[in-house]
C-alpha cells in the first residue's frame, strides 16, 4: 500500500499527514516539484533546495512562475484557452542549452531527496506534464534533436532518466508514463509504438519497473 497526498494540499493538513506516515512506517506517493519555476499549483511541494520529482512545463500559468514569466515547455504552444477553467499562457519554448539546464536540475532534486532521506525517486513522464510534452506528438514541433521522430522526441526523457541514473543509482530510479493518454492535450498519434520505445530504451538503465496509467 502506497499512501497518496493529493498534489495540492494546505500546508497543516500535508503536514500531519506525513505525521500519520511516519507513524504507521508507510511509504509516501507524492509527487514534488525539482525546481521552484516547475510549479503548476499552490500549497504543493518543493525538493528544489534541500519521492517523485515533477515539471509540469506548459500546464502552468505565469502567476507561479518567478517574476510572472511564461512557463516552459518543447513548445511555444499553449493548451486551449478555458480548458479546466483556466487561461493558459503562451509558454517558452526551450532552447537546446536550456533543456540542458532543466535536465540538470532533476538531476539536483534527485540528489537532494536522497541526501534529505528518501530511498528513492520516480519521475513523472504522464499526465501531460513536461516530460510527456516532449514526447507526445500532438505537442512537440520541434525540428530539432529534441523534436521530429519518435526516437528525438523521447530523447529528453530519456536523457533526464540518464542522469538521474547517474546521480543517484539505477536501483533508486523509477519512471511513470502515460503513452495512451491525452492529458492537457498531450495525445500521439502512435502511443502503442511510443510505449514499446520507451519500455525498450529504459531496459539499458536498469531502473526499476516503469508504471503506466491510463
Amino acid at each position: 500500500m502506497q499512501p497518496c497526498i493529493t498534489r495540492s494540499e494546505p500546508p497543516m493538513e500535508a503536514f500531519l499527514f506525513l505525521k500519520l506516515l511516519e507513524y504507521l512506517k508507510l511509504p509516501m506517493d507524492k509527487f514534488t516539484q525539482a525546481k521552484f519555476n516547475f510549479i503548476r499549483y499552490s500549497d504543493t511541494p518543493g525538493i528544489w533546495k534541500k519521492e517523485h520529482i515533477w515539471h509540469v512545463g506548459r500546464v502552468s500559468t505565469c502567476d507561479y512562475q518567478p517574476n510572472k514569466k511564461a512557463p516552459i515547455s518543447c513548445t511555444n504552444k499553449g493548451c486551449t484557452p478555458g480548458l479546466c477553467g483556466v487561461d493558459w499562457p503562451t509558454p517558452h519554448r526551450l532552447s537546446v542549452n536550456e533543456t540542458a539546464q532543466v535536465i540538470n536540475e532533476f538531476k539536483l532534486a534527485a540528489r537532494s531527496a536522497i541526501e534529505a532521506g528518501f530511498d528513492g525517486v520516480e519521475i513523472h513522464g504522464a499526465h501531460g506534464y513536461i516530460l510527456d510534452q516532449f514526447m507526445k506528438d500532438a505537442v512537440n514541433d520541434r525540428t530539432d534533436e529534441y523534436g521530429g521522430t519518435l526516437e528525438k522526441r523521447c530523447r529528453f526523457a530519456l536523457e533526464v532518466v540518464e542522469a538521474v541514473v547517474e546521480e543517484i543509482g539505477a536501483d533508486k530510479v523509477g519512471i511513470r508514463l502515460s503513452p495512451f493518454a491525452d492529458y492537457m492535450e498531450s495525445g500521439d498519434s502512435n502511443p502503442e509504438a511510443l510505449g514499446l520505445f520507451m519500455a525498450e530504451s529504459l531496459n539499458k538503465f536498469g531502473i526499476l519497473s516503469p508504471r503506466t496509467r491510463a
